[in-house]
């Protein structure tokens, strides 16, 4: 890994010139660990973690805005297909910059030269370096400021090496779940991506790595386990304060997703309950969980950006803001689909199928180049960039300037959901509980509650219900890539609708390390990554 370890080195030592009482410090020494002496040095190292580990460090022009970007844009591109397949798919996409690449997720022929690829990649082990370099000199701090700190640095590496995995690897299945064995072969132990622990301070600590350095997929979530359990041990259970900080509950509603996309029911559900029981409430309606400026009541963690600092709009070319908007004041409209598409009855796993009274599919009219974020009162608007009645925007990402919610409580209200009613699968555990959990997020939408009574006889189809609902509540949110690899053959099954997109195909779980390997739902290993490799 020499030539991304050189690179995170030295792009490393630049972030701390945004940290202000480390300006004088040289790049040489700023990822040293010498430079980590003071509380007030790991506060600001911290800080610029933060910044690389949201996006908001442009890294110098190179992209990889991680989750405050591409850990959300590639997921939704890499779940659409063409339009002749699939309606709800369909949308434009306009390049922005001649080494964006996004069209290789949309066809799903994605090169292992791909600058979208490498840079998420580099972006995502910089930032784990820094994690590394806190943890390795946190012996310095002490009391519940060195807890605090090592807490949410061990909480930032195990949330890369999740999401990671997401992208990089397969759906997760170790063979103990019989009914999923019908489907899928044992994936834990392909290759995934690379665990480093140990900080990385100059040339010389770089070690050449080979192909059987590469760690499995089951390494690779047991180390973000780890992460997160300890991170949440340390954090104090009251440390909720809704700023731009991971917390105790952050770190559990992590762990309520790992556990769910490994179908390990019991602990999603458990980790869920927990959030929900914490200082978290949902919001009135839907969109007042976007585009405020402070955190709102249902944000378990979010991303804070001003002017000075966000993850990119119009002006820089890259992030949520610059790819979905396309107001003129903030984005470049790149990403826009039918408004048809929305309300799409052939392909219920794929379409939102959203009604006529749910507030989630509302779309705003008569809007004009003029037109400013505030001016927005629905989810979707008529795209502003070509003016076509049937392309919209969603409403979500609307300025740089707007807090970005990454973990709401809404997910964890439908993960409880899921969790507890799949406990059993194939047998199912549709309980009242269930039904409520469900019914908070559909009637804050406008949609009727559901009964348990409307299900009597027929509990399975509850599935394709929440499915649906999962997918209505988290459009252009990151989520259904991992849904789809989670759900695989079980979508539509009970319900009776058929499927043109199958998770499962076997193109999707070809080794990552063959170099003839077309990838159609998981990231290549970079090929600079590659060249440095040993025998």
């Amino acid at each position: 890994m020499k030539n991304i370890y050189i690179a995170l080195i030295l792009v490393t030592g630049l972030l701390f010139t945004q940290c202000e009482s480390l300006l004088e410090v040289n790049a040489e020494n700023a990822v040293s660990g010498d430079v980590l002496q003071t509380e007030a040095d790991f506060e600001n190292y911290l800080t610029g973690t933060y910044y690389n580990f949201c996006g908001i460090s442009d890294r110098a022009g190179s992209g990889g805005e991680l989750i405050g970007g591409d850990f959300v844009i590639i997921p939704e591109l890499l779940t659409r297909v063409q339009s002749s397949l699939i309606a709800y798919n369909e949308f434009s996409w306009q390049a922005v910059r001649a080494d964006e690449g996004y069209n290789d997720f949309i066809n799903k022929d994605i090169f292992k030269t791909n600058g979208r690829v490498e840079s998420n990649w580099l972006r995502a082990y910089e930032t784990i370096n820094q994690c590394n370099h806190l943890l390795n000199n946190i012996d310095r701090l002490e009391g519940t400021v060195k807890d605090r700190i090592q807490g949410e640095a061990l909480a930032i590496r195990g949330i890369l090496y999740f999401e990671m995995a997401q992208l990089w690897g397969p759906q997760y299945h170790d063979g103990s779940d019989s009914y999923l064995d019908q489907f899928l072969d044992p994936t834990d132990d392909l290759p995934a991506v690379i665990i480093r622990t140990e900080p990385v301070g100059s040339v010389n600590d770089i070690e050449t790595i080979t192909e059987a350095d590469v760690n499995t997929l089951g390494e690779v979530y047991d180390q973000a386990q780890l992460d997160l359990e300890t991170a949440a041990g340390l954090l104090e259970p009251g440390d909720a304060s809704g700023n731009s900080r991971l917390t105790h509950y952050a770190c559990k509603a992590y762990l309520a997703k790992l556990h769910l996309q490994k179908r390990e029911f019991a602990d999603a559900a458990d980790y869920a309950d927990d959030v929900i029981s914490g200082p978290y409430s949902l919001v009135a309606s839907p969109m007042q969980a976007f585009n405020n400026t402070v955190n709102s009541s249902e944000d378990i963690f979010a991303i804070q950006q001003t002017i000075a600092n966000n993850t990119g709009d119009n002006t820089s070319g890259g992030g949520l803001t610059a790819f979905y908007s396309s107001l003129t004041e903030s984005g470049l409209g790149v990403y826009r689909h039918q408004r048809s598409a929305l309300y799409d009855t052939t392909n219920l796993y794929n379409s939102p199928f959203y009604s006529t009274s749910d507030l989630r599919g509302t779309v705003d009219e008569g809007l004009d180049s003029s037109s400013v974020n505030t001016d927005l009162n629905n989810a979707y608007y008529v795209s502003i960039a070509d003016f076509d009645d049937d392309r919209i925007c969603t409403s979500k990402y609307t300025s740089g300037q707007y807090v970005l919610p990454v973990v709401r409580l809404a997910e964890m209200y439908l993960i409880r959901a899921e969790a507890t009613y799949a406990e059993f699968y194939p047998a199912v555990n549709l309980t009242q509980q269930v039904i409520d959990d469900i019914n908070a997020i559909r009637t804050r939408a406008g949609i009727s509650a559901l009964d348990l009574s409307d299900f009597t006889g027929n509990e399975d189809v509850f599935l394709d219900t929440l499915m649906m609902e999962r997918t209505r509540e988290f459009m252009h949110e990151g989520m259904l890539l991992e849904d789809l690899k989670r759900w695989g053959d079980l979508i539509g099954a009970k319900g009776g609708s058929n499927t043109e997109f199958d998770p499962w195909d076997a193109s999707e779980f070809e080794n990552p390390l063959d170099e003839t390997a077309e990838f159609m739902l998981r990231l290549p290993i970079p090929q600079a990554e590659r060249d440095t490799w040993g025998n």
